[in-house]
């Protein structure tokens, strides 16, 4: 029996992937899982952030049409089960060819899994099918007209190429078929066409599609999406706006809207025995009522949301919940900010405290405006379907078919599974300088005015009306026409990707058991250890306390050349010597990146100002004073 942790299996051995089986002696096939629920996750809104991503699919199998809680199933894997495949055989001393339809036959037939004709070593071959549609198959040998499977030989033809095969008759040497098929699910249909044999372990045998969330383990599913008031409450905590009317997030949430009328009709009645507004308030507060007072400031701060926030489609549930999910993880995630380690260091006489002093101030240069190490950053990740084909391959993009995955062993029949595995690690938090963005947006012409950088809420307001989240999907570039989206994703993914190849020296850790998250309409980023063994190794911690300044210069050389420049600079202006990284890491398979948003780019079609450019740096510092 093989042992793997959950987050292994969670990539490496899903339903309908071809695996290395026993110490890579054998090919198989997963089949099927058998799993236990997971209950203590946000399942609504996993349910709705997963029907997002799918949405971006032309075509999609087995998934229900409405996003209801009671057609999915959240699992989390116990064990696998899986088959021997593909069950086709060549002798390695006579080239013999055998094929077979199932496990038994072939144990039937081959008792001693020798070769039939000479006794010799059977070798599993290593090929298979696959089609846009999601279907995978093995080869299958083609028989003689006169001989049938007596002696069907696989005659390579001295090339490495599989194209270049061809099955053969080893009685009377006459061709029997190519290695070419056609797809037997789409056989006699539009869709129809042939498929090549590609080794098993090639990447587009099986892309599983996943997401990553921040797990919010306080959230109230049914309000965040349903009662309107606590919304814009939510908006309202976010945007700092209680302060000034000398109120409390807690305070507005107790006047419930539903004793509204109630309480608008007690005052009536009060008002008509001709008391006074202190004896009205009295008798409200003896009868634990709300004062009237407190229900005037609660709808003053609703109605200064509702000024502020228009977001894309009226999506007020979208807009909170990104909000939400930003200050629960900063509640709920042992947070500490930079300034804290500043001052932790001076009480203790860091013997690089002058240094220390300075990583505020370093972070502002790059555009950071708050930082936070998270020492205890729950997250949740989950797999939801698979495709068949390259993800970067857009010339069929539009024709691959997103996959349920088959029914698991434990899951209620007709629920869809979605396999996730939860897990506590450290991080650290960056969250930018909105003035500073819209700045930059503005001198790249791509938006005209920018509120003033002392009203926050305004600023913070227009990231959440103007970003289009729903519109991101991990899998294609943003549209271009989504322009905002597109520009504000992508300096925030490209930041991100420059911070984080230069991280895992300063912190301690492999660059590729670190990720990344992106808030773009907050903004922010998330640096994360993905492998959850290490997460109290305290890299984090130690980057933060020692080496921000080191790791912010680094990054800064680093992102101003490439080994491929200038080709790379010419082109995408980011590639796998530069900004790349593995697909574990990022979450937007490296779309909408480039170093042009950072350092600039000037050819004779247009400029764009890059955002850690001196150029930009000089104007920004410039207009702070």
């Amino acid at each position: 029996m093989m042992r793997r942790g959950k987050n292994q299996v969670l990539f490496k051995f899903l339903p309908g992937k071809p695996i290395d089986y026993n110490q890579g002696n054998a090919i198989a096939l997963v089949e099927r899982w058998f799993s236990h629920k997971v209950d203590d996750v946000n399942k609504t809104r996993i349910i709705k952030e997963v029907y997002n991503a799918i949405r971006s699919f032309k075509s999609k199998r087995g998934y229900p049409r409405i996003a209801s809680p009671d057609s999915f199933e959240l699992l989390s894997p116990v064990f696998v089960e899986a088959e021997l495949f593909p069950l086709t055989f060549i002798c390695d001393s006579c080239s013999r060819a055998y094929s077979f339809g199932s496990v038994q036959q072939l144990n039937r037939v081959l008792r001693k899994h020798k070769c039939i004709s000479c006794g010799g070593k059977l070798t599993q071959m290593d090929l298979v099918y696959t089609h846009e549609c999601g279907h995978l198959w093995a080869p299958k040998i083609a028989p003689c007209k006169e001989h049938g499977f007596e002696k069907i030989i696989l005659n390579k033809h001295g090339s490495n190429s599989p194209k270049d095969w061809r099955w053969e008759c080893g009685i009377c040497k006459r061709e029997t078929s190519s290695l070419n098929s056609w797809c037997p699910a789409c056989k006699g249909t539009s869709n129809s066409q042939i498929c090549y044999p590609k080794p098993f372990r090639q990447t587009n045998v099986f892309t599983p599609h996943s997401l990553t969330l921040v797990n919010l383990q306080n959230l109230n599913e049914d309000r965040i999406y349903e009662d309107d008031i606590f919304k814009k409450l939510i908006l309202a905590k976010y945007m700092d706006l209680f302060k000034k009317h000398n109120s409390t997030f807690q305070e507005c949430l107790d006047v419930s809207p539903k004793d509204d009328n109630k309480l608008d009709q007690l005052i009536k009645e009060l008002k008509a025995k001709n008391m006074s507004e202190e004896m009205i308030n009295q008798v409200l507060e003896s009868m634990n009522k709300v004062n009237p007072n407190k229900k005037g400031v609660r709808d003053a701060i609703i109605k200064e949301v509702e000024t502020l926030i228009s977001p894309p489609e009226g999506d007020m549930s979208g807009v909170a919940l990104k909000a939400y999910e930003f200050m629960e993880t900063l509640d709920s995630s042992a947070s500490v900010h930079i300034k804290r380690i500043v001052e932790s260091s001076e009480r203790k006489n860091h013997p690089k405290i002058e240094q220390i002093r300075k990583f505020p101030k370093k972070l502002e240069e790059i555009g950071i405006k708050n930082a936070y190490v998270l020492n205890d950053l729950s997250i949740v990740k989950l797999v939801y379907g698979y495709t068949r084909g390259a993800p970067d391959n857009k010339s069929n993009e539009d024709k691959r078919t997103l996959n349920r995955f088959a029914t698991d062993k434990s899951t209620d029949q007709g629920k869809t599974p979605i396999y996730l595995n939860k897990a506590n690690t450290e991080a650290i938090l960056l969250e930018f300088d909105r003035w500073k963005i819209l700045t930059w947006l503005k001198e790249n012409g791509v938006i005209d005015e920018v509120p003033s950088k002392d009203d926050e809420a305004a600023l913070k307001a227009w990231f959440l009306n103007n970003v289009q989240t729903d519109r991101i999907s991990p899998f294609r570039e943003i549209d271009p026409q989504l322009k905002k989206t597109k520009m504000v994703y992508k300096l925030l993914h490209s930041i991100s990707h420059a911070l984080l190849t230069t991280c895992s020296v300063e912190c301690g850790m492999d660059k590729n058991s670190l990720a990344e998250l992106i808030f773009p309409s907050i903004p922010a980023i998330i640096i994360y250890c993905s492998n959850v063994q290490e997460f109290q190794i305290g890299g984090m911690f130690t980057l933060f306390e020692n080496n921000i300044i080191p790791w912010v210069e680094k990054t800064l050389t680093k992102v101003g050349t490439c080994i491929y420049d200038p080709v790379c600079m010419d082109h995408q202006s980011a590639c796998h010597a530069c900004l790349h990284l593995s697909e574990i890491s990022c979450v937007h398979f490296n779309y909408d990146l480039g170093r042009d948003i950072l350092i600039g780019k000037k050819n004779s079609n247009e400029e764009i100002i890059g955002f850690w450019s001196k150029k930009f740096l000089r104007k920004v510092n410039v207009e702070n004073g």
